[in-house]
Parts: structure tokens; C-alpha cells; sequence
């Protein structure tokens, strides 16, 4: 193969890994983003649904009667994938010019290019590792339809802080590691890098590491796991009661996560709030969150509390008593304490909200 003929495979190559970094974005924003706005229009095609909705968030950017257009106007103005086009845009200009760049230097090094600009190989081994993990990220997020603009500006500021990284980790290491380590920095997420960093600059700098490897507190609600939790702590959800009073809707589309997955975890916040860790104990009795508590005071409609042991009670009404006072035991209160207790819980407007989008 001649030099012009090398030449021309480099640029192939290194334009093909251009158009494969940017054509998946693309390609989910023209199916998976627009599968989950439709999921979404289906859980919210509800009028009353709706209506409840905007009493708790009466913003709205139209004044629009119908609430499904309001609601569909609101959706598109706020999320809309004109979002997309700003760090989409930076991150196809950062791409583009580190694949030029590496590219030239390239050609250079195999002596098919005459000229002084060249990358140094640590900083092309970072660039590269740091495009490893941009695709890897990107496919994955892809697959599970989990794609917002903050990803996209990740992948941009991945590529800024690759180079930095690639060095000071060279600096720190012997000369024969520097490059292969500056590569396979690329295989770990962004915010392991800064991990790495802080734990080199606390054994260098003789300072204390203030970061603590404990549980998160949204940690403690049923299915909610380290990686969920922390998605809701990237979004401004900290707290669990934090979780309890936010808006469903906003919030499943900034996490990319399921409708009904984001109502139920709001559920169970809308009960931990009150009974926090005995909010376990209630797990036997099939309460996981205020959607359940909601139907059994509904069934309790009817009963008196304190209960009269001459009052003729339906099955459903009998069960729901029986409920009631096991729980009331195991907690050391009276039925009209618990019951108090669960009425706010359950006549909270999120639960009604929650209970009538719930599908």
C-alpha cells in the first residue's frame, strides 16, 4: 500500500468513527426519544388525570383549554428535542476536531504527512480512551432509551477533561505505563475519574478524603438501588421527602425513567415521610406506599374508630379492620392513632394524583 493510499484509509477510518459516534444520537432522537414521549402522552390522556396534575403545577407555557394539548405544548416547549441541538452541536465540533487531530497525527507518524502538527501519543491515547467510553455510554443509554441533553454535554466535557486526565495520570506513573494508563482511563465513568483524582491529590497532599461511602437516604425505599438513587440525587431529588412532593412528570422525563416506576417510588415516599423506617413493618401487611394505604382506608369508609364491636361490617370492611388493628398492635397505638396517621398520608393530593395516572 502506498503512502497516498494510507492516507486515504486514515481518513476513512477515523471519518467512519466520526459518523459512528454521532449517528446513534440521531438515530434514537427520530424513534427511542419519540417512544417515550408517547408513553408518556398515553399515562397523561386522562382529563381528570390532568386536571389534578395542573392543581398541584398550574405553570403552564400556553393557555391552551384542552388540557391533552396544553399538556402535549408543555411537554414539547420544556423537553422537546430542540434541547438536543446545543450539546449535540458541541459535542459533533469536539468530535470532529479530535478526530482531525488525530487523524493528522496519524498520517504523520507513519510518514504519509508532511508537517509539525501532531498529538503527543499520551494525549492520543486519551482522546481515544475517552471516545471509548462516550460510545460505550452512548450505546447503553440507547438501548435502555435513557438519553437526556446533561448526557450529551457529558460526553463533550468527557472529551475537554480527557487530555488533563491522560496527563496528570502519566506524570504520576513511570514512562512505560503513562500511555497504555491514559487509555484505559477511558474505560471508567466520568465520575470515577474524579474519584481517582481526589484519592491522588489526598495521598499526595496529606488531606483527609471528607467523601463517604454510605447508603444514600433514598437508598432506604423498596427497589430503589445506589445507581436509581443517585439518578435522582444528579436530578435535585436528595431527600426522600424531596421525592414525596415532586413532580412526577418532570421528573420522569429528566431521569429517563419509567412513568409508573417514578409513581410507585413517590408512593412509597409519600408513606415514609410519615412512619420512616416502620414503614418496613408495613410491608407485611401489603402497605408499600400511600396507593395501598389509599385502599385500605377505603374500605375502612364505613367502620367506626374506635371500634363497636355491635356494628355489622362487610367482608371487604371486616378485613380491613383486622388490618388495621394488627398493625396498630405491632406499632404500640391505638386504631384511631394509626388510622389519623394514614388518612394524611392517603388524602395527600399526590396520592390522589398518583392513584388516578396509575396504569
Amino acid at each position: 500500500m502506498n503512502s497516498g493510499h494510507f492516507a486515504t484509509y486514515l481518513n476513512l477510518a477515523f471519518g467512519a468513527a466520526a459518523v459512528f459516534t454521532l449517528l446513534p444520537v440521531i438515530y434514537y432522537l427520530c424513534t427511542g426519544w419519540a417512544v417515550r414521549r408517547e408513553k408518556l402522552f398515553c399515562y397523561m390522556r386522562d382529563d381528570q388525570a390532568l386536571s389534578i396534575y395542573y392543581d398541584q403545577f398550574p405553570w403552564s407555557n400556553t393557555r391552551e383549554a384542552d388540557l391533552a394539548k396544553r399538556f402535549r405544548h408543555q411537554v414539547s416547549y420544556l423537553y422537546g428535542r430542540r434541547h438536543f441541538i446545543a450539546p449535540l452541536s458541541l459535542f459533533t465540533i469536539l468530535s470532529l476536531g479530535a478526530f482531525w487531530g488525530l487523524c493528522r497525527s496519524a498520517q504523520f507518524n507513519a510518514h504519509v504527512l508532511k508537517g509539525e502538527f501532531v498529538i503527543s501519543k499520551t494525549a492520543a491515547a486519551a482522546l481515544l480512551g475517552a471516545f471509548l467510553w462516550c460510545i460505550s455510554d452512548e450505546l447503553a443509554r440507547i438501548v435502555r432509551r435513557d438519553l437526556s441533553p446533561k448526557d450529551v454535554y457529558g460526553w463533550g466535557f468527557r472529551i475537554l477533561l480527557s487530555v488533563p486526565f491522560g496527563f496528570a495520570a502519566a506524570a504520576v506513573l513511570t514512562a512505560d505505563v503513562g500511555v497504555p494508563v491514559a487509555f484505559f482511563l477511558g474505560a471508567f465513568p466520568t465520575q470515577t475519574l474524579f474519584t481517582f483524582a481526589r484519592r491522588i491529590a489526598v495521598q499526595k497532599l496529606a488531606m483527609g478524603d471528607q467523601q463517604s461511602d454510605s447508603g444514600l437516604e433514598l437508598q432506604q425505599l423498596q427497589s430503589v438501588s445506589r445507581g436509581v438513587a443517585e439518578t435522582f440525587q444528579d436530578n435535585g431529588i436528595e431527600t426522600i421527602s424531596a421525592l414525596a412532593w415532586a413532580d412526577p412528570v418532570d421528573l420522569t422525563i429528566r431521569t429517563n425513567l419509567d412513568f409508573n416506576y417514578v409513581l410507585d417510588c413517590m408512593s412509597q415516599a409519600l408513606l415514609w415521610v410519615y412512619f420512616e423506617d416502620k414503614t418496613r413493618i408495613l410491608f407485611r401487611f401489603s402497605l408499600r406506599g400511600s396507593q395501598e394505604v389509599l385502599s385500605l382506608t377505603n374500605d375502612l369508609n364505613g367502620v367506626l374508630v374506635p371500634f363497636d364491636s355491635t356494628q355489622v361490617l362487610t367482608p371487604k370492611q371486616s378485613q380491613a379492620k383486622a388490618t388495621l388493628s394488627n398493625i396498630a398492635g405491632i406499632l404500640n397505638l391505638t386504631e384511631a392513632a394509626l388510622l389519623t396517621t394514614l388518612l394524611q398520608s392517603a388524602c395527600d393530593p399526590y396520592t390522589t394524583f398518583i392513584n388516578r395516572v396509575w396504569r
